[in-house]
């Protein structure tokens, strides 16, 4: 019900999709953070991300499993959660997020709280 990974490759939004796919689920909604060409009036060529690898895996998976139980609602089946790491040119993703749910609203919910709640850590 959980799949959570950090790699220094590209991201593949179908990947994560596949991952979460549920009969039950009416709905699979995404969210993807890519490299933007400017960040407070300066411009930007690439971002380069480091973690310590299995605390950032840990905490994603913490994050998940709070959506799982109940955060964001109770029809959330199946969480999905891809981190790059390294450099991240222009346009490509350094976070994905792909939700599994009964009905969109919960879906939209559980994005945003992932993605809100993973960039605070």
């Amino acid at each position: 019900r959980i799949h959570c990974f950090i790699t220094h490759e590209p991201l593949s939004m179908d990947a994560l999709m596949k991952e979460v796919s549920d009969t039950s689920c009416g709905a699979i909604t995404t969210f993807s953070g890519t490299t933007r060409d400017h960040f407070d009036g300066r411009e930007v060529v690439r971002l380069e991300y480091e973690a310590y690898e299995p605390m950032a895996l840990k905490e994603m998976q913490k994050i998940a499993q709070d959506v799982l139980d109940g955060v964001c609602g109770g029809t959330v089946r199946r969480v999905a959660c891809a981190h790059r790491l390294g450099v991240v040119p222009l346009g490509e993703s350094s976070v994905i997020i792909a939700v599994a749910s009964e009905h969109r609203p919960e879906g939209f919910d559980a994005c945003r709280y992932m993605i809100d709640t993973l960039k605070a850590k």
